[in-house]
């Protein structure tokens, strides 16, 4: 019945994270790759390799990703927070309806 339970939540037998698992948690809580990363303190490339299957999280790592699957709004908003992030899913360097670079620079040639 336990293990029925645990593979309901993402978990193998062993204790490994499926990682649909991992990507359904940063889905619900509206994070990018690169907040979660930040949030869990490793890389953006960890995240994505947890992501394709490539690589399982550490114990730490695990041990982490469980508390957040288990974290509301307002306390995944105070994670945020604390790690200088607004919202979840901002990408740094571009703003909002902003043109791509390609189209800014043929206009300004005449």
């Amino acid at each position: 019945m336990k293990l029925i339970a645990a593979m309901a939540r993402g978990v193998s037998a062993s204790g490994r994270l499926s990682p649909a698992f991992v990507k359904q948690i940063r889905k619900r809580h509206q994070l990018s790759q690169t907040a979660l990363a930040l949030m869990l303190g490793v890389g953006l490339n960890t995240v994505y390799l947890w992501e394709k299957g490539i690589t399982q999280p550490r114990a730490g790592a695990r041990a982490k990703i469980r508390e957040l699957s288990k974290s509301g709004d307002a306390e995944m908003a105070k994670r945020l927070r604390k790690i200088g992030l607004n919202e979840g899913m901002k990408k740094p360097g571009r703003k909002p309806g902003a043109k791509s670079s390609a189209g800014r620079s043929k206009s300004r040639r005449k």
